[in-house]
């Protein structure tokens, strides 16, 4: 009887063991099949802001991966600088400031995503502040008006 006894409770601990290693088992399930990383924006290539009050561009970012924007520039500054861990789809606004400088400047933003090798870039060309200040010389001219006005037909007299 105790060699019975002896036997079950063997029996059973190995049996017990058995599943307990199966059960530790794991099992790699993923709910979403894999797609290749894809990254689109409607931005376009180039844009061309007034130097005085520039206008904020605004476009959308959608991706499958995490994505990244940069601007070479501190004047130029897009905002969310990368997608949000909850979304990956995104408005982006691209702040400028005013242009101080007499010359055009550029910016360029580049777009990164996260498994993909090609970036896009998107160049943002700021025109150049007008001067403004007036020579003596320029103020002259511009307060002479040079008024053409039509010769009235005078009866030409003959001699006689």
């Amino acid at each position: 009887m105790k060699k019975l006894s002896f036997y079950t409770i063997l029996c059973c601990l190995a049996v017990v063991c058995t599943f307990s290693l199966n059960s530790c088992q794991e099992f790699n399930i993923d709910s979403q099949a894999e797609f290749p990383p894809l990254l689109e924006t409607d931005a376009q290539s180039e844009y061309a802001v007034l130097a005085k009050s520039p206008n904020t561009i605004i476009f959308n970012i959608s991706s499958n991966t995490p994505w990244k924007i940069k601007s070479n520039k501190n004047w130029c500054v897009p905002t969310p600088a990368m997608s949000s861990a909850s979304s990956l789809i995104a408005e982006v606004s691209v702040i400028m400031e005013e242009n101080p400088d007499e010359q055009k400047r550029t910016a360029i933003l580049t777009i990164t995503a996260d498994g993909i090798k090609e970036s896009k870039t998107v160049t943002i060309t700021q025109a150049a502040k007008r001067n403004t200040a007036r020579t003596k010389d320029s103020m002259i001219r511009s307060r002479v008006k040079v008024v053409k006005l039509p010769l009235p037909s005078l009866p030409i007299k003959r001699g006689k």
